[in-house]
């Protein structure tokens, strides 16, 4: 509950709050001993107003748990809206909006855009799947991307 409970004071006007979910839980190994440990996963989306640093002393402060982070090198990534693969895809009328997903675009040190056919939703489910439609228009979509683009370079 307490992880449900945790909220963090700054708010990024793009991408919203620093989102907490707890994805693996391990206790027990016998239906008859009550276990002696319980080890959980929180997978921790981060912000552009907190470091991973930051976010991991407000967990320790917070949660009562031994806390030791798996990795620190995730981070939170963002284009500027006036950009040029910004304008592109604008161009083209598809909607942009902040994905809570990673992407290794966090690894890299220039402006990125991540799209692709599916319902981001779908991402990372135990059923994840994509239409066979959506991978046809995906590939429509890439092509006008690109050639939207070439204009915009000349």
């Amino acid at each position: 509950q307490t992880m449900r409970s945790i909220k963090f004071d700054k708010i990024s006007p793009t991408m919203g709050e620093v989102k907490l979910t707890v994805t693996q839980i391990s206790a027990g190994t016998q239906h008859n001993v009550v276990p002696d440990k319980c080890t959980f996963v929180v997978d921790i989306r981060p912000t552009d107003q907190y470091t991973n640093p930051e976010i991991l002393q407000l967990l320790r402060v917070n949660v009562k748990s031994k806390l030791s982070a798996r990795n620190l090198t995730n981070k939170s990534s963002a284009t500027p809206s006036d950009h040029l693969l910004i304008k592109a895809i604008g161009q083209l009328g598809v909607k942009t909006y902040v994905s809570p997903t990673t992407s290794d675009w966090m690894r890299i040190s220039c402006p990125a855009i991540k799209m692709g056919p599916g319902e981001s939703a779908r991402s990372h489910q135990a059923d994840e799947f994509v239409l066979v439609s959506e991978l046809e228009s995906g590939i429509a979509g890439y092509i006008r991307f690109i050639e939207e683009m070439t204009k915009i370079i000349k």
